[in-house]
């Protein structure tokens, strides 16, 4: 039996908008050419590997705002690897409606866009049949992989498809694929996408999520890449390769006990500088209890670290919370007094953390109010 080799990727979101870095200059500019970069990287990969097949399980472009040119690049791409069979299921951001590219545009003769509920492709030089689904709609609320069994004419089956696995969950309406639909049809790979994170061997070592090669947000943390894999006598050997260039990173610096916000300033930037990286996109979450009056000063507080780290790309959210002196405010009956024993009363009854820190926020907010000053924290 021949050993088919492939590469399987999925949500490269070619043209995203990439909101996150509009605090960043033309940093989305440049990340989104980079997408481009890392596409070419999949396509040297495939060249490299001398891989039989390149499966890209949707949301290849975002359909709302790719450009022409993208679509030219995507089609050079294809024709540079003419012994490479491309199969590509359209997902919820790229779906073959009719003003789609997949609709009207003049595919490399190497590439293959499913566009039925479920079909099948026989590659009979590789003793391989290739099944794919298909979004004909940004939503899709029904599976055709319900019952579903593969035909059997081949010794390799694979399925291509986009959408949410019910081992995992998500949200209703971006095809939820029964596991059990799955796990008895006979495929002996299961290419998916719509998740952006890296997950192997789900449905007895057979399905996979590759994961967004090129990390598109601060909820996309860690190395992202491709899987590369080869299946012989119904055998599977793959391995996660990474090739994005950059990560998006999220620090929470706890500053807690400041008194002035000079100290602050100094407190973040210390902390921030073993973990910093050029190239890397950072968010910043600043927290912790610190004199009441380092929170009028954020404004001041966060341009000194910008200036302090100019070209390191950071994001500052500051999650502070003003110090009281309970115990003393709770002596009374005055307002604050009231109010300070009544919160606190509620803080000891519960276990729950979730409830314990959403009455500690009510708590210090509230006595800002009390006290006149406007509340610019939540």
């Amino acid at each position: 039996m021949k050993t088919i080799k492939f590469i399987h990727t999925a949500d490269i979101h070619l043209d995203m908008s990439l909101t996150s870095l509009n605090s960043f200059g033309s940093a989305s500019v440049e990340r989104r050419h980079e997408q481009r970069t890392i596409f070419k990287k999949i396509i040297q990969i495939s060249i490299e590997k001398e891989i039989d097949i390149l499966l890209i399980s949707g949301d290849l472009f975002e359909h709302n705002y790719v450009s022409k040119g993208s679509i030219t690049f995507l089609n050079e791409c294809f024709y540079s690897i003419p012994n490479v069979r491309v199969f590509i299921s359209p997902g919820n951001h790229d779906p073959i409606v009719r003003s789609s590219y997949y609709s009207f545009f003049e595919w490399a003769p190497n590439v293959y866009v499913f566009n039925n509920p479920i079909e099948e492709i026989v590659l009979e030089d590789l003793e391989t049949s290739i099944y794919g689904t298909c979004f004909k709609d940004f939503h899709m609320y029904d599976s055709a992989l319900k019952g579903f069994k593969a035909s059997g004419r081949c010794r390799t089956n694979i399925l291509v498809s986009h959408g949410n696995l019910d081992l995992i969950g998500g949200s209703e309406g971006y095809h939820t694929i029964c596991s059990k639909d799955v796990e008895n049809a006979g495929f002996d790979y299961i290419a998916l996408g719509h998740i952006h994170k890296y997950i192997p061997e789900l449905i007895g070592g057979r399905a996979f999520y590759p994961g967004s090669p090129a990390a598109l947000g601060f909820d996309e943390p860690g190395q992202h890449g491709i899987i590369c894999g080869s299946i012989s006598d119904n055998r599977l050997e793959y391995e996660f390769i990474p090739i994005d260039t950059r990560e998006y990173i999220t620090l929470r610096l706890d500053i807690g006990g400041c008194a002035t916000s000079g100290e602050a300033v100094a407190k973040v930037i210390n902390k921030c500088s073993d973990a910093f990286r050029p190239g890397d996109y950072f968010r910043v979450i600043v927290e912790g209890t610190v004199e009441p009056g380092i929170i009028e000063e954020i404004e001041y507080i966060k341009k000194s670290i910008q200036s302090e780290n100019q070209g390191i790309m950071a994001i500052y959210d500051f999650e502070l919370l003003p110090g009281y002196d309970l115990r003393d405010i709770s002596i009374g009956n005055d307002l604050r007094a009231v109010f300070v024993r009544k919160v606190m009363s509620e803080i000891e009854k519960t276990d729950d953390e979730a409830d314990r820190h959403r009455l500690e926020v009510v708590l210090q907010l509230g006595l800002k109010a009390i006290d006149g000053k406007k509340v610019k924290y939540l």
